[in-house]
């Protein structure tokens, strides 16, 4: 683990100012500054425990942790793994009535839950509960890519789901649910949101060896069976996928299978590049949209970029920038059908020279 401290600190919102779904008629630059700044909540943040029997029949164990609009004036902060202090987000606050629409985040491979921690309190002080769980077997020291991985990752979210619907009755608006995942997580909502196995095609490769992938490392008949069935979740209406990978194993039927919007942004600098524009090409069904974001390395958008994309040329703060406008600009169109970031979708205002919208493909 990297013994730096790395401290957040974006300026708290003024309470009176216009909450970020506001629909009343901005000039286009000012509401990409709008959807930039902190909103007018205060945020608190707690983590939980959850328990749920995964596709295999498995107990499984997760830590969430949760953002979520707080009434609070003021609180005590947070040091996520103590690698990130944020003062900005409050150990523990009362939660404001809600409801509230949901951020569902799955971090990337070797992560952690508070990784995009910098994106989450952002959301929340713009009137979303955010929930994002530690994929168990996944995490920085905890690391065992193994085939049952790559069903318990969408498993996760979707028991995050349900736990939302006891534990936070009232506060979540199940109807009105995003997924957001970096890497990794891409992968994962790519599975929760319609994307179809190769697994015919797949599998014989597994049990005759000449597929030593982690994804075949532990393949069974049961298995197969799971990723067969497929691990699709109706409750999350659109997708945010960041620099995500494992492509070939839905291949191009596959991928088309998703069916609900998704925004698909890519770093210019990273490997997954290459198959981000392979995956534009395969999508069918609604609209999706998708941008590059020059100068920017893989992990441009979690909170320990500076310290892992040294190569990048972008400013870090300019890619933490990037990631506030164009994810919750997605984010308010899908689930409020906020038309004042239009502009924004479509590449008529510029966020930054860094970001380029590039053409759907298929």
């Amino acid at each position: 683990m990297p013994a730096l401290l790395f401290t957040l600190t974006l300026a708290c919102a003024d309470p009176n100012t216009a909450d970020s779904g506001s629909t009343a008629p901005l000039d286009p630059a000012a509401r990409v500054e709008q959807l930039a700044a902190p909103g007018a909540w205060s945020v608190g943040y707690t983590e939980q425990a959850l328990q749920y029997t995964d596709p295999a029949g498995q107990p499984r164990e997760l830590r969430l942790a949760a953002w979520y609009p707080s009434p609070d004036t003021d609180g005590e902060g947070v040091s996520y793994l103590g690698i990130v202090q944020d003062e900005l987000s409050w150990r523990d606050a009362a939660v404001a009535e809600g409801p509230f629409p949901v951020l569902l985040m799955s971090h990337g491979s070797q992560g952690y839950a508070e990784a995009m921690g910098m994106l989450a309190r952002h959301f929340a002080s713009h009137g979303w509960l955010v929930l994002s769980p530690d994929h168990t077997d996944n995490l920085i020291t905890d690391d065992a890519r193994t085939t049952e991985i790559y069903f318990q990752r969408p498993a996760d979210l979707s028991a995050v789901l349900d736990h939302a619907s006891t534990q936070w009755a009232g506060v979540a608006d199940l109807d009105r649910v995003v997924g957001l995942g970096h890497s990794f997580g891409g992968y994962t909502l790519h599975a929760l949101t319609g994307a179809r196995y190769a697994i015919e095609e797949l599998a014989p490769a597994c049990y005759d060896g000449s597929d030593t992938s982690n994804f075949c490392s532990t393949m069974s008949p049961d298995y197969e069976a799971i990723f067969a069935a497929g691990l699709v979740d109706p409750r999350v209406k659109s997708l945010i996928s960041v620099g995500s990978g494992d492509l070939r194993l839905f291949g191009e039927a596959g991928i088309a299978g998703i069916d609900r919007p998704g925004l698909w942004l890519n770093a210019e600098l990273e490997g997954a590049a290459a198959e981000g524009e392979q995956l534009q090409a395969w999508l069918q069904g609604p609209e999706h949209r998708r941008a590059v974001v020059l100068g920017a390395n893989h992990n441009w958008i979690i909170d320990l970029s500076a310290a892992l994309d040294l190569d990048a040329s972008l400013p870090t703060e300019d890619g933490w920038r990037i990631a506030r406008v164009l994810s919750l600009a997605w984010a308010l169109k899908q689930s409020e059908g906020d038309d004042t970031v239009d502009p924004i979708l479509q590449g008529e205002v510029e966020i930054d020279a860094a970001v380029l919208w590039t053409e759907r493909g298929g």
